[in-house]
C-alpha cells in the first residue's frame, strides 16, 4: 500500500471516529472555499444575449412561445413545459429574440442544444406578477413549482413538481440540503448568509402544503456563518424546524447520504425516499419557492460561485439565466488564457470547452483553474482504496474490471446503476484510473442493451401476436368454410330428401 493512499485511510478513519459518519466511504478533499466568501453576493451588467437552452432540466425539452423579432419582457413565459416532466421557461430580462437555434451546453460530450437567443435592451422592464396564496395542498404546491419554472437546483435538476406527494400527509420529514460538499463551491453557503428568512419560510411553506410536521435543515460543520444565519432567522412554526450541523466530508450533500446522516435511515436501491416518507429541496430551490409565492416571480436568475485559482476576484454572483460563462469569467478576471473550466466542482464537475456555455438554472459553479499535468495512468494494483472509499458501498474494482470487458450483465449484477458517479474512488485511485469514465460508458451500454433487449421483446411479441391472429383468423376462415359446406350438404340431403318419394311414385 502507497503511503499516501494509507494517509487517506487514517485521516478518513480518525474522521469519522470524530464525527460519527452515518454512511460508508467518503472522501476528504481539500475545501478551497474561503477564496470564494470574502464579499457579498454581487451583481454584474447583463451580457450582450442570453443563451437559453429548452432542457435545463431532467425531461423533453420545453416547446418555445416565441418568434425571432418578437419582443418580451422579464418573467414573459417563453417556452412551455412538454408533459411529463416539462417545466416552462422565461424570459430573464426584456429584450428581443434574435434567434431560436442549436448554441453549446455544458455536457460532457460537447453538444449543442436548441436554444432560445434573447438579446437584452437595458430596461429589464417586468411583467406584471402578483404574490400567490400561500400553498395550503400538495396540488396547489405543484401548480406553484410548475408554473414558475422551478427545478432541483442543487444540481440534478429534477422538475421539482414531479416530486410532490399526490395526497396531503404522505410525506412527514422535509430534509433542506445546504450541505454543499463538493470543494470550491460556496454558492449555498452564500445564499444561507444573506437570504436566512427566504430558505426557513419557503421550506415551512412546503412542509405545510404537504402536510409534513418536520423539517431538517443540514449544513456541513464549516459553514458557522450559515448556520448561525440560519439559527437566527428560525421562527416558532408549528412544524417542528431543526437545524443541524452534519460533518463536513465528501460526499455528504448526495441526497441519499445526507439523509442518512440525519435520519439513520437508507433509501432503497429501487426505491425513493418519499417512500420512506421524507422529501428532500436544496435550500436554492426553497429560497425560489419563497420568491414565486410572495413575490409571484418565476425562476429568472440563480447565484453561481466564480472561483478557481486562476480567477483575480473569486466571488458569488447573481446572474440572468443564460449568461455565457465568457461574460462571468471575464468580468472576474481571467489571469491566465490556457486555463481549465468546468462547471461544477472539481470533484463532478463537467468540462467546458466553449465559452459560450451559458448558465443554466442548475449552474452552481464556474471553476477555472489553472492547467493540471495529466498523470499517468497506470495498471490497477488492486487496493481495494476505490471500496474503501464509495459512498454506497459498491465494489468500484470489480465494476471497472466488468466495464472494461464490457460485461453487462454483471455490472447490472453489481448495481452499476446505483452509482452516484461522485468521483471518489477516482480521488483515492493510486493508479490514476478514470473509474468514473468507466462507470459512464457502462451505464449507457447497459440501458443501450436493456433498450435492445426491450424492442427485441416488443417486436417478437408482436410477431407471435401476429401469428396468433392470422391462426385465428384461418381456424375462423376455416370453421366458417366448413360451416358453409355442411349448410350446403345438408341443403342438398334436404332437396334430395324432397324429391326421392316423387321418384317412388
Amino acid at each position: 500500500m502507497m503511503i499516501g493512499q494509507l494517509v487517506e485511510k487514517i485521516d478518513t478513519w480518525l474522521h469519522r471516529l470524530r464525527e460519527k459518519v452515518n454512511f460508508h466511504g467518503g472522501v476528504h478533499p481539500a475545501q478551497n472555499k474561503l477564496i470564494s466568501t470574502q464579499q457579498p453576493i454581487q451583481t454584474l451588467p447583463f451580457a450582450e444575449k442570453l443563451i437559453l437552452p429548452l432542457n435545463q432540466h431532467i425531461g423533453p425539452e420545453s416547446v418555445p412561445l416565441v418568434k425571432v423579432g418578437q419582443h418580451v419582457l422579464a418573467g414573459e413565459m417563453i417556452a412551455r413545459c412538454a408533459p411529463p416532466l416539462g417545466v416552462p421557461l422565461h424570459a430573464p430580462t426584456s429584450g428581443t429574440i434574435t434567434d431560436i437555434g442549436d448554441y453549446p451546453i455544458a455536457h460532457a460530450s460537447g453538444i449543442f442544444s436548441r436554444s432560445i437567443v434573447l438579446t437584452p435592451d437595458g430596461l429589464n422592464k417586468m411583467a406584471v406578477f402578483t404574490p400567490r396564496h400561500i400553498p395550503t395542498s400538495p396540488q396547489s404546491l405543484k401548480a406553484i413549482l410548475l408554473h414558475s419554472g422551478i427545478i432541483g437546483m442543487g444540481g440534478a435538476g429534477f422538475p421539482s413538481f414531479r416530486k410532490i406527494a399526490n395526497h396531503k400527509g404522505q410525506i412527514h420529514t422535509l430534509i433542506v440540503n445546504g450541505a454543499e460538499c463538493e470543494p470550491f463551491i460556496t454558492c449555498d453557503d452564500m445564499l444561507m448568509r444573506e437570504r436566512p428568512t427566504a430558505i426557513i419560510e419557503g421550506a415551512l411553506m412546503v412542509a405545510n402544503a404537504l402536510g409534513a410536521m418536520r423539517v431538517l435543515i443540514g449544513i456541513e460543520d464549516n459553514k458557522p456563518e450559515a448556520f448561525a444565519a440560519l439559527m437566527l432567522a428560525k421562527k416558532t412554526s408549528t412544524i417542528n424546524l431543526e437545524i443541524v450541523q452534519v460533518p463536513t466530508i465528501y460526499p455528504m450533500g448526495s441526497s441519499d447520504q445526507l439523509i442518512t446522516q440525519l435520519t439513520g435511515q437508507e433509501v432503497p436501491s429501487d426505491g425513493r425516499s418519499s417512500d420512506l416518507g421524507l422529501i428532500m429541496f436544496n435550500v436554492a430551490t426553497l429560497a425560489a419557492v419563497y420568491d414565486a409565492v410572495s413575490v409571484g416571480n418565476p425562476v429568472l436568475n440563480r447565484v453561481v460561485t466564480m472561483t478557481g485559482f486562476a480567477i483575480d476576484k473569486p466571488c458569488n454572483v447573481e446572474v440572468p439565466i443564460g449568461t455565457p460563462f465568457e461574460h462571468l469569467v471575464h468580468w472576474a478576471g481571467l489571469k491566465q488564457q490556457n486555463a481549465q473550466w468546468l462547471m461544477g466542482g472539481p470533484m463532478m464537475g463537467i468540462p467546458v470547452t466553449n465559452f459560450q456555455t451559458p448558465v443554466i438554472k442548475t449552474t452552481n459553479c464556474i471553476l477555472v483553474n489553472p492547467p493540471e499535468p495529466e498523470a499517468e495512468i497506470l495498471p490497477c494494483i488492486r487496493c481495494g482504496a476505490c471500496m474503501d472509499a464509495c459512498p454506497i458501498n459498491l465494489l468500484p474494482q470489480q465494476l471497472y474490471w466488468h466495464a472494461k470487458a464490457n460485461e453487462l450483465e454483471k455490472l447490472e449484477a453489481l448495481h452499476l446503476k446505483d452509482c452516484i458517479e461522485c468521483g471518489c474512488c477516482a480521488y483515492v485511485c493510486p493508479s490514476h484510473i478514470p473509474l468514473v469514465q468507466y462507470y459512464r460508458h457502462g451505464k449507457v451500454a447497459v440501458r443501450t442493451a436493456n433498450a435492445d433487449k426491450a424492442a427485441a421483446q416488443y417486436a417478437k411479441q408482436r410477431h407471435e401476436a401476429q401469428l396468433a391472429r392470422r391462426a385465428a383468423d384461418e381456424k375462423e376462415r376455416s370453421e366458417r368454410l366448413a360451416a358453409k359446406r355442411a349448410a350446403m350438404m345438408a341443403a342438398d340431403e334436404a332437396a334430395q330428401a324432397a324429391e326421392a318419394p316423387k321418384e317412388l311414385t
